[in-house]
């Protein structure tokens, strides 16, 4: 049981990286992608690897992750997409939601992808088994725990 414990306490701490931005206007030019980005990875070698040019990525929030997301998110993907040549969709998705009893803590998430792992959504929430198989890069921002 003690196990359990560390390795929850130590998933939470992971998951408990949160932003700390409230309802913000952001600047015109934080929709400027900035020109250093590219499509490549360097790898330990120093080689680059290529990137996918389609990648699809969903963004769980509630509350301050709406702020974030209307400061400009969508827009700063769609300038990079038309300066880099690719294809990066992002959608936004309230998360968890619905039928759920959420505090839209750490447990929430190791709660539905860790105790309710698998195929099949828990109480009407996508798993992370489910979430992979529609998306390449999945974000979260939970609550700050208090």
């Amino acid at each position: 049981m003690k196990k359990i414990f560390k390795a929850k306490k130590f998933i939470g701490i992971i998951l408990t990286i949160t932003l700390s931005l409230g309802c913000v206007s952001i600047p015109s030019q934080a929709t400027t992608p900035p020109t250093t980005l590219s499509t490549t990875t360097p790898m330990p070698s120093g080689e680059p690897i290529q990137t996918e040019s389609d990648v699809k990525i969903i963004f769980l929030h509630h509350s301050t992750g709406g702020c974030i997301w209307d400061g400009g998110v969508e827009e700063w993907f769609e300038n990079y997409n038309d300066a880099e040549g690719v294809n990066y969709q992002i959608t936004a998705r309230e998360y968890p939601a619905n039928d759920y009893p959420w505090e839209n803590y750490p447990y929430d998430y190791w709660n539905i992808w860790i105790n309710h792992a698998g195929k099949a959504p828990y109480r009407g929430q996508d798993t992370l088994e489910i979430l992979t198989e529609d998306y390449d890069v999945i974000i979260w921002k939970h609550c700050l725990v208090k």
